[in-house]
């Protein structure tokens, strides 16, 4: 993203060409350096992208990889740019929404049956474990009967019939 940012700087005149290359060149190496704490390959890629671009203003090539170096080869990379970068958005909210699978987060909403009951407390067994559980309000509870567990306070499961 900081390679289009300097690239569209430098093509609208704001920033000389000397200036656009040496920013890109320390851009370039700081994400080349950044890769080893955040190992994934596409900060090195957008770092090699950035020195390429940068060797390519510094010494007046007017194509890198072919493409003539004009808004066309920014709107190329700002858009890969910006693909990528929806790609890693949509992952993260698609990973956050997910409901938990491990630990004790992960038995709300199931189902269990009560082992013994007696007013607002008593044992249940979800999953396979015998749990302490509580209610509400004074449920009238059999041995068998089906719960559903509604949170989790201190490994203490508050159920709902």
């Amino acid at each position: 993203m900081i390679n289009s940012i300097f690239l569209a700087l430098y093509l609208l005149g704001i920033m000389s060409a000397k200036n656009a290359a040496m920013f890109l060149f320390v851009c370039g190496i700081g994400l080349i350096a950044s890769e080893f704490l955040l190992p994934s390959g596409m900060i090195a890629f957008s770092g090699c992208m950035a020195l390429f671009i940068a060797y390519s203003i510094q010494y007046g090539q007017s194509r890198v990889f072919g493409a003539p170096l004009g808004w066309s080869f920014f709107f190329g990379v700002a858009f890969v740019e910006a693909a990528i970068l929806a790609g890693i958005a949509f992952l993260v909210a698609h990973i956050r929404n997910k409901k938990a699978i491990v630990g004790t987060e992960s038995m709300i909403g199931h189902s269990g049956e009560v082992v013994d009951w007696h007013g607002t407390r008593g044992r249940v067994r979800v999953q396979g474990e015998v749990w302490q559980a509580t209610a509400d309000e004074a449920i009238p509870l059999q041995k068998n009967d089906k719960i559903t567990v509604e949170s989790i306070d201190n490994l203490t499961l508050k159920i709902k019939n």
